[in-house]
């Protein structure tokens, strides 16, 4: 079983929580987004957790990989983090930095 975090709560971010949610060998197990609020939203309609801020996302255990849902200029460093956090990454958009 792979445990999904997301960065982001956008049309992008949706669409993967259903794919997540679809497939027999993932889990959603949180969101991140600037705004709690968001990610509260998120996190009701998708059963997970809600997490205020993207570093903190980074700090929970169970993740196996983060999803980056965000604006493009925000993909490279959000990857690297990941990457730094030892999470596995995928990200729809290529990374120039």
């Amino acid at each position: 079983m792979i445990n999904w975090g997301i960065f982001g709560t956008g049309m992008i971010a949706r669409a993967l929580a259903v794919s997540i949610r679809d497939s027999e060998g993932s889990n959603l197990k949180a969101v991140a987004s600037r705004s709690i609020e968001k990610a509260e939203r998120f996190a009701e309609k998708y059963n997970c957790l809600a997490i205020e801020g993207y570093e903190n996302l980074l700090n929970i255990d169970e993740l196996d990989a983060i999803y980056v849902a965000t604006p493009h200029d925000s993909h490279f460093d959000l990857a690297l983090a990941s990457i730094e956090a030892k999470k596995s990454v995928l990200c729809k958009k290529a990374n120039d930095h």
